[in-house]
């Protein structure tokens, strides 16, 4: 059995892992990385790359409730339930339809905000002190509406995000064409958002904070991740597993779990139960294919982003709720065809990779960040759903300052674990019963 009472052991190897890793060895913490996977091979390889600091909004919203029939129905539908997987999921849906409510809603925005308020700083620097700067497009990125009937909709959005400090400028068609030439329908208008941007490559990203860990003493034990279980004497036993190794036990005071969609079943047996389940997300990548486009562009009908990246074009979007263990879904891989060759066609004899995620979505659609409020030494960050990427920096710098005893940036109330506690539902049931009468 290893020993160590100044050991931070980070469970989970993504982007946000990765983060809060890299942040805790620049501040002068031993660090042990512990996945069965290698450094980025989960959501953070094929993700749009898209540093979203526009999105404020939480999935979970009465207008995503309103529009969710219209997407299950469409015949290219970029939201899809797999059947065997519904009866599962709906305890879920159920959360996310409560979470929906316009004050949680409000509540959630404000959440989110506060996140996205020093998100793209705090990847800045993080990025710099990993010498890979020069991985970081800082250009902003371009919303598109194809439909004349969609401007007066995309007209309110933008006075919503106004509102929340986002700023934006609205184009008209020539000017969308302007800065993203070769895209293949008529474009009726869109929004460029000057705040945003994108990394050229999400997985090289990860790969460098990886080697900067390693480089400055940190250590990565490729294992699986069986159990977190308290230590009579204190702290935390990791009990782990790898073909190479078999079983060890790992011990430490402090744990950081960042473990994506295992994260919940590790911290069942000490947290209780946690809604966490995942957002099945597809990709294609179309090697060496370079757009004329030179930074991310979204769709405001299709829901769907092309990043142009190192490796290609990518596409991504769309949702499914499948569970994890079941294989890409054909349905889906063409329904993005199908939206990619509308908006981008890809040159011809271009064979596209086809790639699937699987992100950890909790049912309000705010992250976990915090530490237990049970056992003093164990802190969480997961659950970031769309967003990992682009807020792996700012929840990195909170959890730092958490493990050093020292106040948040921002109020981490809303990311607490307790949101989901029994207690906490039957307040807030009360409290919607209260407005209600």
């Amino acid at each position: 059995m290893e020993t160590s009472k100044d050991k931070i052991v980070v469970i989970g190897a993504g982007i946000i892992g990765l983060s809060c890793a890299f942040r805790l060895i620049r501040s002068g913490h031993r660090v042990v990385l512990v996945d069965a996977n290698a450094p980025g091979s989960g959501c953070s390889t094929g993700n749009a790359g898209h540093i979203a600091t526009e999105l404020v909004f939480p999935l979970a919203s009465p207008e995503t409730i309103m529009g969710a029939p219209g997407m299950l129905l469409s015949r290219h539908a970029t939201l899809s339930v797999r059947p065997a997987y519904a009866l599962r999921i709906a305890p879920w849906l159920l959360r996310y339809a409560w979470a929906s409510r316009p004050g949680v809603y409000r509540r959630g925005t404000a959440a989110l905000m506060s996140l996205q308020a020093s998100a793209m700083d705090d990847l800045k620097a993080l990025l710099r002190a990993a010498g890979a700067s020069d991985h970081l497009v800082a250009n902003g990125s371009l919303l598109v509406v194809e439909r004349q009937q969609s401007l007066r909709s995309l007209s309110q959005t933008q006075k919503k995000l106004e509102a929340c400090g986002v700023p934006s400028i609205n184009l008209d068609a020539e000017e969308i064409t302007e800065r993203a030439q070769g895209l293949g329908r008529n474009l009726a208008g869109g929004l460029y958002f000057p705040k945003t941007g994108h990394v050229t490559d999400p997985k090289r990203i990860c790969d460098i904070y990886a080697e900067v860990i390693a480089r400055e003493g940190g250590e990565f034990i490729r294992a699986h991740v069986g159990e977190v279980a308290l230590c009579a004497a204190g702290g935390f036993h990791i009990k782990t597993h790898s073909n190479e190794d078999g079983a060890k036990t790992i011990s430490a005071d402090r744990i950081i779990v960042a473990a994506g969609v295992g994260s919940a079943a590790l911290l069942e047996p000490l947290e209780g139960k946690i809604p966490l389940d995942t957002e099945r997300g597809y990709a294609l990548t179309f090697p060496g294919c370079s757009p004329y486009f030179t930074i991310p562009v979204a769709s405001y009908e299709r829901n769907i982003i092309m990043s142009p990246l190192d490796c290609g074009l990518r596409v991504t979007g769309g949702v499914e709720f499948g569970g994890v263990d079941a294989p890409p879904t054909k349905a889906r891989v063409e329904a993005l065809k199908h939206h990619a060759r509308e908006l981008a066609p890809a040159p011809s004899g271009v064979p596209a990779e086809v790639w699937m995620g699987r992100r950890p979505s909790l049912p309000d659609y705010l992250p976990a960040i915090g530490e237990s409020h049970r056992h003093r030494g164990l802190f969480y960050a997961f659950g970031h759903q769309h967003l990992g990427l682009t807020l792996s920096a700012v929840t990195a710098t909170i959890i730092a300052a958490l493990i050093e005893g020292k106040p948040p940036q921002v109020c981490i109330q809303p990311f607490r674990l307790e949101r989901f506690s029994k207690k906490c539902v039957r307040f807030l049931a009360k409290e919607a019963r209260q407005t209600i009468t």
